[in-house]
């Protein structure tokens, strides 16, 4: 059997205006998903599920598993060099492979992937004891909750539940926005929050959405917070009760 790749992509040229038509899947021989990225030189074959190269460190599924494994049987083996790069490894393998995901609109593996390495990122928070190894990984916790919040909003949208779209969009806001409020990171550009607002902003425009019931319970808080302010207790007493109401709608 040749080895030459020039088979599989000699009709699937390179397209350097779309990246989306670069990202293919395909069943491999072993019957699994694969993901097939087409690059300028070449071609990139990842798993679709279980770690994108198909390693199984230490007999388990990712490096994730076995140190959440070894946390449960009472061992902790420490962060040393070559645990951190392993961790590293597998964090850029599976956030290369969710860029491919979202190219895909493949959107609630692009979340599932999301998810991994956000608990890569807890766990790190919680067991490292280097805090600036801590810290290089908690700077990008934003730009991984805009990641997530975005594959959430596009999987509702892909099903048409777009006011549930919206209500994840701001449910992502409002973490990211803590996160910056808390003061341990720096807002930077604050580049995830006009991301997200830009999304939202796109979903409402194309499919002429209105506020959610969530949206509108928030915007009558507030009008009764104001009310409170400005001792106008009959408008806030009569807010609350709407606010009660509309509640009560949603369960």
């Amino acid at each position: 059997m040749s080895q030459d790749l020039e088979s599989l992509i000699s009709d699937w040229s390179y397209n350097e205006d779309d990246e989306a038509e670069n990202v293919r899947l395909i069943i491999g021989l072993d019957g699994r998903e694969k993901i097939q990225i087409r690059i300028p030189c070449g071609l990139l074959q990842w798993e679709a599920d279980g770690r994108p190269d198909g390693e199984r460190p230490h007999g388990h599924e990712s490096m994730l598993d076995y140190l959440e494994d070894e946390l449960l049987q009472g061992r902790w083996p420490g962060l040393d060099q070559d645990f951190r790069d392993a961790l590293n490894q597998e964090i850029m393998a599976y956030y290369a492979r969710r860029v491919a995901f979202f190219r895909l609109s493949e959107f609630d593996r692009a979340k599932r992937d999301a998810e991994h390495n956000l608990l890569i990122m807890d766990l790190v928070r919680e067991h490292a004891e280097d805090d600036e190894y801590i810290e290089e990984h908690e700077k990008w916790r934003p730009f991984l909750l805009m990641d997530l919040t975005r594959a959430a909003a596009l999987s509702k949208a892909k099903q048409e539940r777009f006011i549930e779209a919206i209500d994840a969009i701001n449910e992502g806001i409002e973490r990211i926005r803590d996160i910056y409020e808390d003061g341990t990171i720096s807002p930077g550009e604050g580049q995830e929050l006009r991301a997200l607002e830009d999304l939202k902003f796109f979903l409402r425009e194309t499919h002429d959405l209105g506020l959610t019931p969530r949206e509108f319970i928030r915007t009558l808080e507030d009008e009764k917070l104001l009310a409170i302010e400005e001792e106008d207790f009959e408008r806030a007493s009569e807010l609350n009760e709407r606010i009660k109401s509309l509640q009560g709608s949603q369960n």
